[in-house]
């Protein structure tokens, strides 16, 4: 299966496949930010006289779904902060257009960032702002599952609540564009992202014990990116966190989804 593909499959992600062999050159050169992945990836690529890796798609049976012994989660999220690296630095050296920006609250039923390669099985609730340049959406969607024995068997129904408004938003999403091409990448790559975490960011959704994480999804060209973390502060994604709470329009303050979120809407 191609990297991206894999993605696709795992976090819902999107890349162009002309990424693929950047990204396989992004983990070859940078063994220690790679820990997990770089064995799998060195061990499937082919290398020419000169030892230098040959340019093709690589179809990895390491990252390929339909394996049981197939990468997971962790192999997954560190993939993707390759993927982001290398996809935003390309992008932020051309006319970077940001079609859509969403900042969300993700609630997971157990304190494993695992869980977020599987929401039908793994997640309580999301909460989202989308921002395109003519809507903006504010939503909540809570997932009732289904329940045997103790065991989880995927969503037995949802529950959703959302507002779409119609307004400009180009100059809001200029905002984003700009954060990207004035800020280092890597401070929003290596932002953390730990299952420790979790375990102090528990809360409740109807009763139901879960535990939150930020998640930042942007989408430019045919590309679709998204950035978790557990930290939230004076972080780096926070200024993007921030464009979306500072988007709110009196009316939209007073919905109760951004309250839910955590955002300052005072």
């Amino acid at each position: 299966m191609l990297l991206n593909e894999f993605l696709g499959f795992r976090l819902g992600l999107s890349f162009e496949k002309k990424y693929n062999f950047l990204v396989i050159k992004e983990v070859l050169e940078n063994k220690d930010k790679y820990p997990i992945i770089y064995p799998y990836i060195s061990e499937g690529v082919d290398y020419d006289d000169n030892d230098k890796v040959i340019k093709k798609a690589y179809d990895f049976g390491f990252f390929d779904c339909d394996d049981i012994d197939c990468a997971g989660a962790d192999e997954a999220l560190e993939l993707n902060r390759a993927f982001n690296r290398v996809v935003l630095r390309d992008l932020v050296n051309k006319k970077l257009k940001v079609k859509s920006f969403s900042f969300g609250v993700d609630y997971l039923m157990n304190p494993s960032i695992t869980g977020v390669q599987d929401p039908y099985l793994n997640y309580r609730a999301i909460t989202y702002i989308t921002i395109t340049p003519s809507e903006k959406t504010i939503g909540m969607e809570i997932f009732n599952h289904n329940i045997v024995d103790g065991q989880r068997y995927g969503h037995l129904s949802s529950e959703y609540s959302g507002t779409t408004y119609y307004e400009d938003n180009r100059k809001v999403l200029e905002k984003v564009e700009n954060e990207f091409i004035q800020n280092r990448i890597e401070d929003f790559v290596v932002q953390r992202f730990e299952t420790n975490d979790l375990v102090n960011l528990e809360t409740e959704i109807k009763g139901v014990k879960c535990y939150i994480h930020d998640v930042y999804c942007f989408r430019i060209g045919d590309n679709y990116l998204k950035f978790y973390t557990t930290e939230r502060g004076f972080d780096p994604l926070g200024v993007f966190r921030m464009i979306a709470e500072q988007s709110l329009t009196d009316e939209q303050k007073k919905n109760d989804i951004p309250k839910q979120m955590g955002l300052y809407v005072g």
